[in-house]
Protein backbone atom coordinates (compact mmCIF):
# COMPACT_ATOMS: atom_id res chain seq x y z
CA UNK A 1 0.00 0.00 0.00
CA UNK A 2 1.74 3.52 -1.23
CA UNK A 3 0.28 7.19 -1.49
CA UNK A 4 1.57 9.68 -3.92
CA UNK A 5 0.72 13.04 -2.28
CA UNK A 6 0.16 15.89 -5.54
CA UNK A 7 0.44 19.67 -5.48
CA UNK A 8 -2.06 21.16 -7.74
CA UNK A 9 -2.06 24.98 -8.18
CA UNK A 10 -4.80 27.38 -9.84
CA UNK A 11 -4.35 31.23 -10.09
CA UNK A 12 -5.26 32.69 -6.89
CA UNK A 13 -8.70 34.33 -7.09
CA UNK A 14 -11.11 36.38 -4.71
CA UNK A 15 -13.70 34.43 -3.03
CA UNK A 16 -16.92 33.43 -5.59
CA UNK A 17 -18.77 35.93 -4.03
CA UNK A 18 -16.74 39.18 -4.23
CA UNK A 19 -16.36 38.20 -7.78
CA UNK A 20 -19.72 37.87 -8.82
CA UNK A 21 -20.57 40.94 -7.32
CA UNK A 22 -17.52 42.51 -9.56
CA UNK A 23 -18.74 40.91 -12.80
CA UNK A 24 -22.25 42.30 -11.84
CA UNK A 25 -21.06 46.06 -11.40
CA UNK A 26 -18.49 45.90 -14.24
CA UNK A 27 -21.65 45.03 -16.14
CA UNK A 28 -23.71 47.62 -14.85
CA UNK A 29 -21.17 50.17 -15.29
CA UNK A 30 -20.26 49.39 -18.76
CA UNK A 31 -23.85 49.90 -19.59
CA UNK A 32 -24.02 53.11 -17.55
CA UNK A 33 -21.17 54.60 -19.44
CA UNK A 34 -22.17 53.74 -22.93
CA UNK A 35 -25.61 54.99 -22.06
CA UNK A 36 -23.75 58.33 -20.92
CA UNK A 37 -21.64 58.17 -24.13
CA UNK A 38 -23.97 57.45 -26.66
CA UNK A 39 -26.27 60.69 -24.97
CA UNK A 40 -23.64 62.88 -24.91
CA UNK A 41 -22.71 62.14 -28.51
CA UNK A 42 -26.94 62.73 -29.59
CA UNK A 43 -26.53 66.03 -27.27
CA UNK A 44 -23.17 67.35 -28.82
CA UNK A 45 -23.96 66.78 -32.68
CA UNK A 46 -26.91 69.25 -31.84
CA UNK A 47 -24.47 71.95 -30.41
CA UNK A 48 -22.39 72.04 -33.48
CA UNK A 49 -25.57 72.22 -35.91
CA UNK A 50 -27.04 74.47 -33.40
CA UNK A 51 -24.04 76.71 -33.60
CA UNK A 52 -22.98 75.74 -37.49
CA UNK A 53 -26.02 77.73 -38.30
CA UNK A 54 -25.17 81.27 -36.91
CA UNK A 55 -21.85 80.81 -37.89
CA UNK A 56 -22.75 80.05 -41.56
CA UNK A 57 -25.59 82.88 -42.03
CA UNK A 58 -22.83 85.17 -40.60
CA UNK A 59 -20.26 83.84 -43.47
CA UNK A 60 -22.71 84.48 -45.93
CA UNK A 61 -24.05 87.94 -45.26
CA UNK A 62 -20.63 89.68 -44.39
CA UNK A 63 -19.19 89.90 -47.52
CA UNK A 64 -22.48 92.58 -47.89
CA UNK A 65 -20.25 94.78 -46.00
CA UNK A 66 -18.58 95.68 -49.83
CA UNK A 67 -22.00 96.86 -50.79
CA UNK A 68 -22.26 99.16 -47.72
CA UNK A 69 -24.90 96.45 -46.23
CA UNK A 70 -23.43 96.41 -42.84
CA UNK A 71 -25.04 93.33 -40.76
CA UNK A 72 -22.41 93.10 -38.43
CA UNK A 73 -20.47 94.88 -36.05
CA UNK A 74 -16.66 95.71 -36.55
CA UNK A 75 -16.27 94.71 -32.92
CA UNK A 76 -17.39 90.99 -33.69
CA UNK A 77 -15.60 88.68 -31.89
CA UNK A 78 -16.39 84.78 -33.48
CA UNK A 79 -13.88 83.31 -30.86
CA UNK A 80 -16.81 82.14 -28.82
CA UNK A 81 -18.30 80.61 -31.53
CA UNK A 82 -15.25 78.85 -33.26
CA UNK A 83 -14.44 77.50 -29.31
CA UNK A 84 -18.69 75.89 -29.67
CA UNK A 85 -17.48 74.28 -32.68
CA UNK A 86 -14.75 72.93 -31.52
CA UNK A 87 -15.26 71.62 -28.17
CA UNK A 88 -18.69 70.35 -29.62
CA UNK A 89 -16.57 68.23 -32.04
CA UNK A 90 -13.85 67.10 -29.79
CA UNK A 91 -16.70 65.97 -27.00
CA UNK A 92 -18.82 64.01 -29.98
CA UNK A 93 -15.37 62.27 -31.34
CA UNK A 94 -14.01 61.10 -28.26
CA UNK A 95 -17.62 59.75 -26.87
CA UNK A 96 -18.02 58.26 -30.78
CA UNK A 97 -14.69 56.42 -30.32
CA UNK A 98 -15.75 55.07 -26.87
CA UNK A 99 -19.26 53.76 -28.06
CA UNK A 100 -17.26 51.87 -30.87
CA UNK A 101 -14.62 50.45 -28.81
CA UNK A 102 -17.20 49.40 -25.96
CA UNK A 103 -19.31 47.57 -28.77
CA UNK A 104 -16.14 45.66 -30.53
CA UNK A 105 -16.87 41.97 -29.90
CA UNK A 106 -13.80 40.69 -28.00
CA UNK A 107 -13.11 37.26 -26.30
CA UNK A 108 -11.99 39.52 -22.99
CA UNK A 109 -13.69 41.79 -21.64
CA UNK A 110 -10.81 44.30 -21.25
CA UNK A 111 -12.66 45.64 -17.99
CA UNK A 112 -9.27 47.56 -16.92
CA UNK A 113 -8.75 49.23 -20.23
CA UNK A 114 -12.81 50.32 -20.52
CA UNK A 115 -12.52 52.07 -17.50
CA UNK A 116 -9.17 53.89 -18.63
CA UNK A 117 -10.41 54.91 -21.41
CA UNK A 118 -14.15 56.05 -20.56
CA UNK A 119 -11.93 58.28 -17.85
CA UNK A 120 -9.33 60.37 -19.83
CA UNK A 121 -12.45 60.45 -22.04
CA UNK A 122 -14.70 62.30 -19.75
CA UNK A 123 -11.58 64.01 -18.41
CA UNK A 124 -10.56 65.38 -22.24
CA UNK A 125 -14.76 66.28 -22.57
CA UNK A 126 -15.26 68.14 -19.55
CA UNK A 127 -12.06 70.35 -20.16
CA UNK A 128 -13.21 70.96 -23.49
CA UNK A 129 -16.92 71.87 -22.40
CA UNK A 130 -15.17 74.15 -19.38
CA UNK A 131 -13.01 76.20 -22.12
CA UNK A 132 -16.20 76.75 -24.46
CA UNK A 133 -18.03 78.11 -21.63
CA UNK A 134 -15.34 80.19 -20.42
CA UNK A 135 -14.64 81.72 -24.10
CA UNK A 136 -18.70 82.49 -24.55
CA UNK A 137 -19.34 83.45 -21.02
CA UNK A 138 -16.13 85.94 -20.43
CA UNK A 139 -14.12 85.82 -23.53
CA UNK A 140 -10.73 85.76 -22.19
CA UNK A 141 -8.02 88.20 -24.27
CA UNK A 142 -10.72 89.92 -26.51
CA UNK A 143 -9.96 92.77 -28.34
CA UNK A 144 -11.85 95.67 -29.70
CA UNK A 145 -11.44 98.03 -32.54
CA UNK A 146 -10.42 101.90 -31.36
CA UNK A 147 -13.43 103.35 -30.32
CA UNK A 148 -15.64 100.55 -29.00
CA UNK A 149 -15.75 100.10 -25.05
CA UNK A 150 -16.59 96.19 -25.70
CA UNK A 151 -16.69 93.74 -28.45
CA UNK A 152 -19.63 91.41 -29.65
CA UNK A 153 -21.05 87.98 -30.17
CA UNK A 154 -23.20 86.67 -32.71
CA UNK A 155 -25.51 85.44 -29.79
CA UNK A 156 -25.45 89.22 -28.24
CA UNK A 157 -25.91 91.18 -31.75
CA UNK A 158 -28.52 88.99 -32.99
CA UNK A 159 -29.84 89.17 -29.83
CA UNK A 160 -30.06 93.27 -29.05
CA UNK A 161 -32.17 93.57 -31.69
CA UNK A 162 -34.99 91.45 -30.53
CA UNK A 163 -34.18 93.26 -27.05
CA UNK A 164 -35.32 96.60 -28.86
CA UNK A 165 -38.21 94.91 -30.64
CA UNK A 166 -39.78 93.38 -27.50
CA UNK A 167 -40.10 96.00 -25.31
CA UNK A 168 -36.72 97.74 -25.20
CA UNK A 169 -35.12 100.76 -25.81
CA UNK A 170 -32.06 102.19 -27.63
CA UNK A 171 -30.62 103.60 -24.62
CA UNK A 172 -30.82 99.74 -22.78
CA UNK A 173 -28.41 98.85 -25.98
CA UNK A 174 -25.10 100.69 -24.69
CA UNK A 175 -22.11 100.87 -26.54
CA UNK A 176 -22.25 101.70 -30.79
CA UNK A 177 -21.15 98.95 -32.80
CA UNK A 178 -21.85 99.86 -36.33
CA UNK A 179 -19.65 102.42 -37.67
CA UNK A 180 -21.92 105.76 -37.53
CA UNK A 181 -25.58 106.39 -37.51
CA UNK A 182 -26.06 107.12 -40.87
CA UNK A 183 -24.57 102.96 -41.52
CA UNK A 184 -27.50 101.99 -38.93
CA UNK A 185 -30.24 103.46 -40.95
CA UNK A 186 -29.05 102.11 -43.69
CA UNK A 187 -28.77 98.73 -42.44
CA UNK A 188 -32.48 98.94 -41.00
CA UNK A 189 -33.92 100.51 -44.60
CA UNK A 190 -32.46 97.23 -46.02
CA UNK A 191 -34.00 94.52 -43.53
CA UNK A 192 -37.74 96.25 -42.81
CA UNK A 193 -37.94 98.55 -45.49
CA UNK A 194 -39.18 101.48 -43.23
CA UNK A 195 -38.15 104.89 -42.17
CA UNK A 196 -37.05 105.14 -38.21
CA UNK A 197 -35.07 107.39 -36.07
CA UNK A 198 -31.83 105.92 -35.55
CA UNK A 199 -29.88 106.76 -32.01
CA UNK A 200 -26.48 107.26 -30.54
CA UNK A 201 -26.00 103.76 -29.89
CA UNK A 202 -26.04 102.75 -33.81
CA UNK A 203 -29.44 100.70 -33.65
CA UNK A 204 -32.23 102.21 -35.21
CA UNK A 205 -35.06 102.33 -32.36
CA UNK A 206 -38.02 101.06 -33.64
CA UNK A 207 -36.91 98.74 -35.79
CA UNK A 208 -37.35 95.31 -36.76
CA UNK A 209 -34.64 92.66 -36.58
CA UNK A 210 -33.03 91.74 -40.04
CA UNK A 211 -33.57 88.91 -41.41
CA UNK A 212 -32.70 85.42 -39.39
CA UNK A 213 -31.27 87.23 -36.90
CA UNK A 214 -34.17 85.99 -34.61
CA UNK A 215 -33.26 82.43 -35.45
CA UNK A 216 -29.41 83.48 -35.03
CA UNK A 217 -30.45 84.47 -31.47
CA UNK A 218 -32.39 80.95 -30.78
CA UNK A 219 -29.89 78.74 -31.71
CA UNK A 220 -26.73 80.20 -30.07
CA UNK A 221 -28.45 79.95 -27.31
CA UNK A 222 -30.02 76.91 -27.61
CA UNK A 223 -26.00 75.99 -28.46
CA UNK A 224 -24.93 77.45 -25.20
CA UNK A 225 -27.51 75.49 -23.00
CA UNK A 226 -26.70 72.24 -24.62
CA UNK A 227 -22.73 72.78 -24.15
CA UNK A 228 -23.72 73.02 -20.36
CA UNK A 229 -25.52 70.17 -20.25
CA UNK A 230 -22.90 68.85 -21.72
CA UNK A 231 -20.53 69.73 -18.86
CA UNK A 232 -22.74 67.97 -16.35
CA UNK A 233 -22.38 64.75 -18.85
CA UNK A 234 -18.96 64.71 -18.75
CA UNK A 235 -18.66 65.10 -14.74
CA UNK A 236 -20.85 62.35 -14.29
CA UNK A 237 -18.97 60.26 -17.08
CA UNK A 238 -16.37 60.91 -14.95
CA UNK A 239 -17.53 59.86 -11.46
CA UNK A 240 -19.01 56.73 -12.94
CA UNK A 241 -15.71 55.65 -14.67
CA UNK A 242 -13.94 56.63 -11.53
CA UNK A 243 -16.02 54.24 -9.81
CA UNK A 244 -15.08 51.20 -12.26
CA UNK A 245 -11.29 51.75 -11.49
CA UNK A 246 -12.32 51.83 -7.88
CA UNK A 247 -14.26 48.23 -8.17
CA UNK A 248 -11.34 47.27 -10.25
CA UNK A 249 -8.57 48.06 -8.10
CA UNK A 250 -10.38 46.99 -4.98
CA UNK A 251 -10.68 43.13 -6.32
CA UNK A 252 -7.04 43.31 -7.57
CA UNK A 253 -5.94 43.66 -3.48
CA UNK A 254 -8.44 41.15 -2.55
CA UNK A 255 -6.65 39.23 -4.73
CA UNK A 256 -3.09 39.94 -3.99
CA UNK A 257 -4.55 39.38 -0.39
CA UNK A 258 -4.96 35.85 -1.17
CA UNK A 259 -2.38 35.00 -3.10
CA UNK A 260 0.10 36.68 0.08
CA UNK A 261 -1.90 34.17 2.29
CA UNK A 262 -1.38 31.05 0.54
CA UNK A 263 -4.90 30.72 -0.23
CA UNK A 264 -4.00 29.79 -3.51
CA UNK A 265 -2.75 26.43 -3.34
CA UNK A 266 -4.51 23.23 -2.46
CA UNK A 267 -2.84 19.29 -1.70
CA UNK A 268 -5.12 16.70 -2.87
CA UNK A 269 -3.90 12.97 -2.00
CA UNK A 270 -4.33 10.31 -4.32
CA UNK A 271 -3.80 6.86 -2.51
CA UNK A 272 -2.95 4.08 -5.30
CA UNK A 273 -2.82 0.57 -4.57
CA UNK A 274 -0.01 -1.59 -5.75
CA UNK A 275 -0.42 -5.33 -5.61
CA UNK A 276 3.35 -6.15 -5.49
CA UNK A 277 5.75 -5.92 -2.57
CA UNK A 278 6.00 -3.11 -0.54
CA UNK A 279 7.53 -0.86 -3.16
CA UNK A 280 6.52 2.92 -3.21
CA UNK A 281 4.27 3.53 -6.05
CA UNK A 282 5.67 5.55 -8.46
CA UNK A 283 9.40 4.82 -7.96
CA UNK A 284 9.22 3.48 -11.60
CA UNK A 285 7.79 6.77 -13.23
CA UNK A 286 9.97 8.99 -14.78
CA UNK A 287 8.66 12.08 -16.53
CA UNK A 288 4.93 10.62 -16.16
CA UNK A 289 5.75 7.46 -17.88
CA UNK A 290 6.30 4.36 -16.42
CA UNK A 291 9.39 2.13 -17.09
CA UNK A 292 8.73 -1.64 -18.31
CA UNK A 293 10.96 -4.15 -16.85
CA UNK A 294 14.53 -4.45 -18.39
CA UNK A 295 14.43 -0.58 -19.68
Amino acid sequence: MSSITTTISHIPSASDTDETKFLTRTRTLRHTRLCLAILTVSIAIPTIACEAIAYHHYRQTASYSRVWLYLWPLNLDLRPTIAVLACGSVIALQNLIYVVVALIPSPHPHIRRLNLLALSTSLAGFLAALIGLIFVIYRPGAHHPSGFATTETLHSWTCKWEEIRYGGTADSVSNATFISTSTSTSVSGSASGSNSTSSGNGIVAGSSAPSHFRRDCDVTRAAFIMLGVLLGLEIVMGVVAGVGVWVGRRVERERERERGSGMGKSEVELELVEGRGGKRAGAGVEGGVEKYPGT
